[in-house]
């Protein structure tokens, strides 16, 4: 994007907090806004404010901890996706935890957390290899590894079977091949993914 169409589109999202202050949504798209520029602090504030203004806004907590793990504030995350659970039980929250965690190496308190993601979330190749991964670093859950990987991979084909130019179940594809050793597999779907979108 040029950075006169990026100053426009601030500028709009602006005009809309300014014309309905009290609306949590116009905050909420100001804060993504600055997320994806990565301008934490002022995404951090947005959030915030859309979380005072709903205070039942479980995804304005969720935005909320991705800008505290973005400044590593990981503690003050951690409490807002917690808080995201209390109002409402939702898999990014789940997702979110079990990643802080995994951050954290805090790999036994993560698997609950990605178990629950994924019984609650849209089945998805990424999800699945996640708690495959997890399973892994875990010496006791290892031989849980194994079907997670099968089950993730399946999914991958599954989205390649409808869509062979899906490079994002490519690259999930190569990632789970490479996570379980397979690094021929792997190799072949990253080539794959590279010649449909260099």
């Amino acid at each position: 994007e040029s950075k006169q169409a990026l100053r426009e589109a601030e500028a709009a999202y602006q005009k809309a907090v300014e014309i309905q202050p009290s609306y949590p949504g116009a905050h909420q798209h100001l804060g993504s806004f600055y997320y994806k520029q990565g301008r934490y602090d002022e995404a951090g504030r947005s959030f915030k404010r859309a979380s005072e203004l709903a205070p039942d806004n479980y995804r304005a907590l969720n935005n909320l901890a991705a800008v505290l793990v973005q400044q590593g504030r990981f503690s003050q995350a951690e409490r807002a996706l917690r808080h995201s659970l209390e109002i409402r039980p939702n898999p990014i929250a789940y997702n979110n935890l079990a990643s802080l965690y995994f951050t954290q190496e805090r790999y036994g308190e993560a698997v609950p957390m990605m178990e629950q993601a994924v019984q609650m979330g849209q089945k998805n190749a990424t999800l699945l290899g996640s708690l495959a991964h997890l399973y892994r670093v875990v010496p006791e859950l290892r031989p849980k590894a194994a079907k997670a990987s099968a089950d993730a991979i399946d999914v991958a084909q599954k989205q390649l079977a409808v869509n062979p130019h899906d490079t994002v179940a490519r690259a999930d594809l190569a990632w789970l091949y490479a996570d379980q050793g397979d690094q021929r597999a792997a190799v072949r779907e990253i080539a794959a993914a590279l010649k449909e979108t260099p």
